[in-house]
C-alpha cells in the first residue's frame, strides 16, 4: 500500500512541472496574442454571420411573399412550419416591424 503511494507521488512529481508549465506556455501565447490583436489597426475581426434580426426579417419577407422555396426540403421540420406560417400569414401586409433578440440566448 505504502510502495503503491510512492508511486503514484513520484508519477505526481514528475507531471506536475509539465502540466504547470504547459499551463503557463498557454497563458503566455494567449497574452501575447490578445496584445497583437489589441495593437491590430484593423479592428476587432467580425465573422460573417448573420443576426437573428436579418434572419427573422426574411423570414417574415419569405412568409408575406409566400416563398415556399427559402428553406430547402431536406431541412423537413423548418420547412413545415414554415408551410403553416405561410398558410395562416402568407399574402398579408407587413408595416413598422420590429425585431427584438435577446443577448445571450443563442440568437445573438
Amino acid at each position: 500500500m505504502l510502495e503503491s503511494f510512492k508511486q503514484w507521488l513520484l508519477i505526481l512529481l514528475k507531471t506536475g512541472p509539465i502540466a504547470i508549465g504547459g499551463l503557463v506556455g498557454i497563458v503566455v501565447v494567449g497574452t501575447l496574442l490578445n496584445l497583437a490583436s489589441y495593437r491590430n489597426k484593423l479592428g476587432p475581426v467580425i465573422l460573417p454571420i448573420p443576426s437573428a434580426e436579418i434572419i427573422g426579417r426574411e423570414y417574415l419577407q419569405a412568409v408575406t411573399q409566400e416563398n415556399r422555396n427559402y428553406i430547402a426540403e431536406d431541412e423537413k421540420c423548418v420547412q413545415g412550419q414554415l408551410l403553416q406560417d405561410i398558410a395562416k400569414y402568407g399574402g398579408t401586409e407587413v408595416r413598422n416591424v420590429s425585431v427584438v433578440t435577446e443577448w445571450h440566448s443563442g440568437n445573438n
